[in-house]
């Protein structure tokens, strides 16, 4: 999902397309609803024919389908505040070159394909949610490249990553692609400094 949409209003015409192919009458939305204690607009929802598919806890949002034809009623429903498409999405096959991008993606069949600068002798510091030790971020000896680790929350030391930011930040940097390495994996997919700190 690109965005979701704040509404108390009708539907803009921009998202009516994603809800007019209705196969079946029904569309799939996602919904965040402002918390009340008896959860009126759920139940609302209900009410109109919606069919509860699952919940999105990460969000505090929810999983219906709706009928196509109600979709503009239940969006100006006063205690929605987000509705969006559910979009079916799919991942972007990568095709086994390097892209120097934010990530880079190696076939495994060619496991000797080399970028030309790996970070060697480049220390980078990542100010974010934490950094948890894991394979990606090891040297060849097996010690964490991760040399220095401090915690700026007041009366909290810890400085695993408790919110996954950090982690993937890491990862985009400086991860070697060895929790991608294997048989069962496609692709090596790698961080764009994948010797940083070593």
């Amino acid at each position: 999902m690109i965005a979701l949409i704040a509404f108390g209003a009708a539907l803009p015409p921009i998202l009516k397309g994603a809800f007019e192919s209705a196969n079946d009458g029904y569309v799939d939305v996602i919904v965040r609803f402002k918390a009340t204690p008896d959860n009126v607009g759920q139940q609302r929802f209900m009410q109109h024919g919606a069919r509860a598919r699952g919940t999105l806890p990460l969000i505090g949002g929810r999983i219906y389908s709706v009928p196509a034809k109600d979709v503009d009623f239940l969006a100006a429903d006063p205690d929605v505040q987000y509705l969006a498409p559910d979009r079916q999405i799919f991942p972007t096959g990568f095709n086994g070159t390097p892209d120097y991008g934010w990530m880079t993606a190696l076939n495994v069949t060619d496991p000797d394909a080399q970028l030309p600068y790996d970070g060697t002798g480049i220390g980078i510091a990542v100010i974010d949610s934490g950094i948890t030790a894991n394979d990606d971020l090891l040297d060849a000896s097996g010690r964490s490249r991760v040399v220095y680790n401090e915690s700026f929350v007041p009366g909290d030391s810890k400085t695993a990553d408790t919110y996954g930011h950090g982690d993937h930040v890491a990862g985009l940097i400086a991860g070697d692609g060895n929790d991608s390495t294997g048989p069962q994996y496609q692709y090596k997919v790698r961080g764009i400094a994948p010797n940083a700190g070593a």
